[in-house]
């Protein structure tokens, strides 16, 4: 593969890998950044999550939302429009994504990888529209087993042992995700499963969506340097990081009760996907029924104690006599 002198380089493109966390992202993430033209931070920047911009983002809407009702516009709003406000928010990114790409000038791409930028697509397409986006998707069931694993070690500080909890934020995370391709063309999505089975012609394949040059034996070279075995070993700090990869291993470690429910909250999505249920079930699961049961009555109880707070004796008033 001959190299392309850098006057002669198109500009730098920018792609967003997302999907559920234990999805594979990292793995994925590690094989585009092996490629000698790219450039990738290994760890989630959280750049347009509910910390950074989405924060801001969330904010300028509200302050908008008052002067639109009427009312004095305050802080940036007053002093912003809608394009010097974007203009601050792209430079902060920008910012963000030089630094990603500075131990390797001139690269044609810069990888970010945080599975949840799925949410904030919108505005992540307002500030970069010619952005790309990867969308890799894994069988839930597969999902819920690593998540819970890691709930029960490493990651026992974000993750989840709760199947509900867990199927039901990969179902949304999903239906945000797949509305991507609805506002760009430079959306891909592939199935963990299907890059597992044919790792060099997965990446070719990406590669060659991506406008890289490459061939054969640099796919080759790339699959052989990220195979799990090498990335626990450069994951030394952290190697139980990387479980089996398996497509499957949820056969040996759900349990019926555990797998009736996430096949009931994500089977129609699975189904649509390409994965076969293996119980399908047809009625909600005990669990699930006595869950919500229980979800009801805390949201009546809830709104019985605001409603003793907002009345008379929870105002500071005396009843009557």
């Amino acid at each position: 593969m001959d190299a392309v002198p850098p006057a002669l380089r198109a500009p730098r493109k920018l792609l967003f890998i997302v999907g559920f966390p234990r999805s594979g992202t990292t793995w994925l993430r590690a094989l585009l950044a092996a490629h000698p033209d790219v450039a990738a931070l290994e760890a989630e920047s959280y750049v347009f999550d509910d910390r950074y911009l989405n924060h801001l983002e969330a904010t300028w809407r509200a302050e908008r939302a008052h002067a639109a009702a009427g009312r004095e516009p305050f802080a940036l709003s007053a002093i912003l429009d809608q394009h010097e406000f974007d203009e601050l928010l792209r430079r902060f990114a920008s910012s963000v994504f030089d630094k990603i790409a500075q131990p390797r000038p001139g690269v044609a791409l810069v990888v970010e990888k945080t599975p949840t930028h799925a949410h904030h697509a919108p505005l992540i397409l307002r500030l970069f529209p010619e952005a790309y986006f990867l969308h890799i998707i894994r069988d839930p069931r597969e999902v819920y087993c690593s998540t819970r694993a890691a709930a029960r070690g490493w990651g026992r500080f974000w993750a989840s042992e709760d199947a509900v909890d867990v199927t039901r934020r990969w179902r949304l995370l999903l239906d945000d995700a797949l509305a991507i391709a609805h506002l760009t063309p430079r959306y891909r999505q592939l199935r963990y499963e299907d890059l597992l089975t044919d790792t060099p012609g997965g990446i070719e394949a990406l590669f060659g969506w991506l406008g890289l040059e490459h061939d054969t034996a640099l796919c080759r070279k790339i699959v052989e340097a990220c195979s799990l075995e090498k990335l626990r070993e450069r994951w030394s700090h952290n190697p139980a990081f990387f479980r089996r990869g398996a497509a499957a291993g949820w056969r040996e470690e759900l349990a019926r009760p555990e797998l009736a429910l996430v096949e009931y909250i994500a089977g129609e999505r699975m189904q649509a996907l390409g994965y076969e249920l293996a119980v399908a079930p047809r009625r909600k699961p005990l669990r699930l029924r006595l869950r919500d049961v229980v979800a009801r009555l805390a949201s009546g109880a809830a709104r019985d104690l605001q409603a003793l707070a907002d009345g008379p004796l929870g105002s500071g008033g005396r009843r009557s006599s």
